[in-house]
């Protein structure tokens, strides 16, 4: 009933992007989305998404950023999810995200 692989009578795949992501009660609980450009703030990210922002709900928190001198770099780095790269932000929901980085993760609810 709780295994992130298979959560719940729909067998739901908890598990996104960094391995992150639980099973709780038979409910995925916040997981992060895939690498975005780091402009506007994870509640925007996760409402195009289709999902709602997840406060500190990804071990911790609220997104992950890669911020390296090329953008490129950034978005390697976050699409081949090299988590020891990445800086994990305890940031609010509608905090702006290009102060912390090129590219972003951010933990959503669907």
């Amino acid at each position: 009933m709780d295994d992130p692989w298979h959560c719940g009578e729909e067998d739901l795949k908890c598990i996104g992007p960094l391995g992150i992501g639980e099973c709780v009660d038979g409910e995925c609980q916040g997981r992060l989305t895939f690498c975005h450009l780091a402009a506007g703030t994870c509640a925007e990210i996760c409402a195009n998404d289709g999902g709602v922002c997840a406060p500190l709900d990804c071990e911790g928190a609220t997104a992950f950023a890669w911020d390296y001198a090329l953008q490129e770099e950034a978005d390697a780095l976050c699409d081949a999810a090299i988590k020891d790269a990445a800086t994990p932000l305890e940031i609010g929901c509608d905090d702006e995200l290009n102060t912390f980085g090129k590219t972003v993760n951010c933990c959503c609810q669907w």
